[in-house]
């Protein structure tokens, strides 16, 4: 019997997937603001234009979330074409957020993120390992490496200009508004 506290993203065995790569970032930022991040869904709609066409929540319990994401797949191309991708996504405290992806040809992809704190000089600042599985033909591990490259690169610059910003605010000493600290859609793209 499995223990209720081993996840269900647990239980699907690695060697599911034949393609595993792992991007490690730094952020001059402490780990809590890179989770905050990563479980802000509202501020895809806005941030990522693209990579994303849009970021709907289906369904929420706790820290697991259901998501419909349009994916630009053909970001590269600069093509105005999105394809919807149902996203289990999982908040694991204190440090990881796990998701796995359906895609509209009925593959599945998943990512482990593991934000850790690291210290550099006096300052807190966080070291995130994304890491991605599927399973997909071995002629195509090379395409699909640089394919992850650049996505990453792009979501890490829009990513990292948000934190930085956040993190001005709060040792600013501002405080979030209790609305901001629950995770939510943006008006007009919470499914119904």
């Amino acid at each position: 019997m499995i223990p209720s506290s081993v996840r269900a993203l647990d239980r699907i065995p690695n060697d599911e997937y034949n393609f595993k790569h792992t991007v490690v970032q730094r952020a001059p930022v402490p780990p809590a603001i890179v989770i905050w991040n990563m479980i802000d869904f509202a501020h895809v709609n806005w941030v990522h234009r693209k990579t994303y066409n849009h970021c709907k929540i289906l369904a929420q319990r706790g820290n697991v979330h259901l998501l419909e994401y349009g994916v630009k797949q053909f970001f590269f191309l600069r093509l105005p074409i999105s394809f919807k991708y149902l996203i289990w996504h999982e908040y694991v405290r204190p440090n990881i957020v796990r998701h796995i992806s359906r895609s509209p040809w009925g593959s599945y992809s998943r990512v482990e993120v593991v934000v850790n704190e690291i210290s550099v000089g006096n300052e807190i600042h966080s070291e995130i390992h994304h890491t991605f599985y599927m399973n997909a033909p071995r002629f195509l591990h090379r395409v699909i490496l640089a394919y992850v490259g650049k996505w990453s690169e792009i979501l890490w610059e829009e990513d990292g200009a948000m934190l930085l910003r956040r993190q001005k605010v709060l040792q600013a000493g501002f405080d979030d508004h209790p609305v901001d600290t629950n995770v939510r859609g943006v008006e007009g793209f919470l499914a119904e």
